[in-house]
């Protein structure tokens, strides 16, 4: 998720953190609502997410010079650090240092999705991108749970991040781009939604929980590397780790 040379210190994060009392519209999970795994693979190093109208925009005849487009990747590069998020308006990068597989978790109400969240620790994690027993599927209702527990914001801490336009009503995940591509050519996922804007946060979880929750689902090898786990994280305690990112809807309410 972040870019390092632009961490922040603990004690900067800290300072960013949303007190428990007023985030409010995360504290009970919905009962009725359906919560999915998706999966994408990127051939590239990025993955965008944003509106899908102006991402199919940026595809198209509005946009051919491939170089701009690159270049309007670059400037909304997404960070831990919210100041250098200001520059995201309609879509977002993130930056995965390769070619790999990427998983995100969805909530679906009335085929139309309320939140979306990135667990962008397990970009590298070759373990997880396997999914050799399959975790990451629909069905794994006791996996579901266990990770939910870990974007809670009674048990986890939020840093707000920024903020997702999405006037079309519609998110776009895939790639960026290979030069010369064109829009219908590139491995994307598109999901409706209820909201035209979306809050952007961090999740902070407890570090030894979080490794449990994935590495218990086989008992083979581990999802998750707890060395590359470590230096992602090595500027926070050692108790500490950055679950993913969260793009929660504006006019979310919870629904029984």
């Amino acid at each position: 998720m972040n870019n390092f040379q632009d961490e922040l210190t603990w004690d900067e994060l800290k300072n960013n953190f949303i007190p428990k009392d007023k985030i409010g519209r995360f504290e009970s999970l919905p009962k009725t609502m359906q919560f999915k795994f998706g999966r994408m693979y990127t051939g590239v190093v990025n993955y965008l997410i944003g509106d899908h109208k102006i991402i199919k925009d940026l595809f198209g005849d509005k946009n051919p010079n491939i170089n701009g487009l690159e270049d309007e990747m670059d400037g909304a590069a997404f960070c831990e650090n919210e100041g250098f998020n200001k520059k995201i308006n309609n879509y977002l990068t993130l930056h995965t240092q390769g070619d790999q597989n990427a998983h995100y978790y969805y909530s679906d109400w009335g085929f139309k999705v309320d939140f979306l969240f990135i667990p962008t620790f397990l970009i590298g994690q070759t373990g997880a991108q396997a999914d050799n027993a399959e975790a990451f599927s629909n069905q794994n209702k006791s996996f579901i749970k266990n990770i939910l527990s870990h974007i809670d914001s009674k048990k986890t801490d939020w840093i707000k991040l920024g903020e997702l336009k999405t006037p079309s009503e519609r998110i776009y995940i895939g790639e960026t781009d290979y030069a010369g591509s064109s829009y219908d050519e590139v491995e994307k996922t598109e999901l409706s939604t209820h909201h035209k804007r979306f809050d952007i946060y961090g999740v902070v979880t407890d570090r030894d929980e979080l490794l449990k929750v994935y590495n218990d689902q086989y008992d083979i090898y581990n999802y998750v590397s707890t060395n590359l786990l470590w230096k992602a994280n090595d500027h926070l305690p050692n108790d500490k780790a950055f679950h993913g990112i969260l793009l929660l809807g504006k006019s979310y309410l919870p629904r029984d």
